[in-house]
């Protein structure tokens, strides 16, 4: 969907919203009913997502899955990833080393 072909871009709630036809407040609301978490968390979760696989199968350095996954800076990709994972990404990929 929208989100999966635009996560290496900045995801506005706003261009969400216009794409669905919805106001803000209503695509907000309906999002996180059917989801069960808000949009900007279903985000960030799509992006950890999306970089475990770059972690676990690639040498690639962790700032380069930093930005393959969306996230716009290392720090903040090494917080949002342990948040989600409980492991920092270098802790993630030495399980599969």
């Amino acid at each position: 969907g929208y989100i999966d072909e635009h996560l290496t871009e900045e995801i506005r709630l706003d261009a969400l919203a216009q794409v669905a036809g919805l106001s803000h407040y209503r695509f907000a609301h309906n999002f996180k009913r059917s989801t069960g978490v808000p949009p900007h968390q279903f985000v960030i979760r799509r992006r950890v997502e999306c970089a475990k696989p770059l972690l676990r199968d690639t040498d690639d350095s962790v700032a380069n899955v930093t930005y393959a996954s969306g996230f716009g800076s290392p720090s903040r990709f090494a917080l949002l990833f342990r948040r989600e994972t409980g492991l920092s990404p270098s802790q993630y990929r030495a399980l599969f080393r």
